[in-house]
């Protein structure tokens, strides 16, 4: 294991709050720190939260701490079964005028605070500004960047390109949709900005940074960079298939497209275009759980959840299942009639 050398702590505030929530990355997380103390902008503060692991994290954690006098190691005495949790704590210790959320199983490139910072020292109408991001596998293969990924679903090289974009308008086009923005650690943030929208919603488990920028986005712009300034690990996530296997998943994602309707920032096609989309995910929910887990009751309870956030978009998503359900079994019929 390579450490890097201690660092005398500034009295000053530091410009950027790097706030490192881990959980059980211990294979991961001294790549992961290394790549933020070689960052080539250095006024940082560092603060490495640990979910309460079941690995050696703590240790490498501790090691950290007494080298580099940058690093706060913040210990939880039980898991909070959150990362969004964890986001809040880690916010609540940050003092740094922005920052950045580094999940510990990725790393970053050594400019990339470098590169975003003056991003956002230069125009003080952006909320947050990302980078394009490497997807690596779980050894740190690379694989492909995040943009041709993006590139497949959307049918476009938006970002393929640096741009800097007004917040509703990217909103509109693509982040009421899918979360757009790669993944966290590839997000710089204004702090003022997220105290602005309220902080991080801890209710949530899956989608709450998708929720995040949402709320950033109604109330700032955004600015993006091409190159990949951060790599993101992907690999078997067991959370993950639980989150669809309970429907918890498409639920917050329903949750997601409530808030979206409810601000009514979208123009009329892009808001038929999201609750054409959101029907079609709001049926397979409550096919899942009302046929296939068998937990009505379940359903009621996110049905009344999604009501609290607006009942306009629920009676427009219903009645978006229903066109949806006509055109299914007219498109059914026409099949079995031409096979006929």
């Amino acid at each position: 294991m390579t450490f890097m050398s201690s660092v005398l702590r500034d009295e000053t505030v530091p410009k950027v709050s790097v706030i490192i929530p881990n959980y059980n990355h211990a294979t991961y997380l001294a790549q992961r720190i290394n790549s933020v103390l070689v960052q080539t902008f250095s006024d940082i503060e560092v603060i490495l939260l640990d979910d309460f692991s079941k690995d050696n994290s703590s240790e490498i954690i501790q090691t950290y701490s007494k080298i580099d006098s940058r690093i706060r190691p913040v210990f939880n005495s039980s898991n909070s079964g959150s990362v969004f949790k964890q986001w809040a704590k880690g916010l609540s210790f940050a003092k740094g005028k922005y920052v950045w959320i580094a999940e510990s199983d990725d790393f970053a490139e050594p400019n990339f605070l470098s590169t975003l910072v003056p991003i956002l020292e230069q125009d003080s109408t952006l909320a947050f500004a990302y980078s394009n991001s490497l997807v690596v596998d779980s050894e740190g293969s690379a694989k492909e960047p995040i943009s041709e990924l993006k590139k497949r679903i959307f049918n476009t090289e938006h970002w393929h390109h640096d741009f800097v974009s007004d917040g509703k308008q990217e909103l509109s086009q693509y982040l009421s949709l899918q979360c757009t923005v790669n993944n966290a650690s590839a997000v710089l943030f204004r702090r003022s900005s997220i105290d602005e929208v309220g902080g991080v919603d801890t209710n949530f488990r899956y989608t709450g940074d998708w929720m995040m920028y949402i709320k950033l986005s109604l109330i700032g712009n955004i600015a993006y960079r091409a190159e990949c300034l951060n790599n993101y690990r992907e690999h078997e996530v067991n959370a993950s298939k639980k989150s669809f296997s309970d429907g918890s998943q498409l639920f917050e994602r329903q949750k997601c497209f409530a808030y979206v309707y409810k601000s009514s920032a979208l123009d009329k096609v892009s808001t038929d275009t999201m609750l054409y989309y959101a029907s079609i995910e709001l049926k397979e929910l409550q096919y899942h759980l009302f046929n296939n887990i068998k937990q009505p009751g379940k359903m009621l309870h996110m049905i009344s959840e999604i009501i609290k956030i607006s009942p306009a978009y629920y009676i427009k998503v219903q009645y978006g299942i229903i066109r949806v359900t006509k055109l299914w079994n007219k498109m059914r019929s026409l099949r079995d009639s031409y096979k006929g």
